[in-house]
């Protein structure tokens, strides 16, 4: 005859952890999207066309300052300016100081005379026509 079941032992100590297992394959490369529409054809140089000049408000007062303002989304590529008015030595005394814009949105010219006279400072630039096209 069987005998009765005995009582349940005492739970063993947890076992060591085991070692990791090696990597899975990679799976495999997905397909390539399709390709997206082509964009706006930009100019390859710079020409003429591309160009054009603008004259600033000229300011006979001194100190000076006249801007010759590019297009909107244009910019800048040089500049000038001229001096009227005066005599020769007068217009000798006149101290300028023609810089671009510091967005290159332009052409800016200020100064003054250090022996006064009717002179007049006009600023000039020569601005880049980025496409859309403004100029035609």
């Amino acid at each position: 005859a069987t005998g009765a079941t005995g009582a349940t032992g005492a739970t063993g100590a947890t076992g060591a952890t085991g070692i990791d297992g090696t990597n899975g394959l990679n799976g495999t490369n997905g397909v390539n999207g399709t390709d997206g529409a082509d964009g706006q054809s930009g100019i390859t140089f710079i020409n003429g066309t591309n160009l054009y000049n603008v004259t600033g408000t000229p300011d006979a007062s001194t100190p000076f300052a006249s801007t010759a303002a590019c297009e909107t989304d244009d910019f800048v590529l040089g500049g000038g300016y001229t001096i009227d008015g005066g005599n020769a030595v007068q217009q000798a005394a006149v101290t300028l100081n023609p810089i671009p814009v510091a967005d290159l949105s332009g052409w800016n010219v200020t100064g003054q005379s250090a022996l006064g006279g009717s002179i007049t400072v006009t600023a000039y630039a020569v601005c880049f026509d980025n496409s859309p096209p403004h100029i035609s």
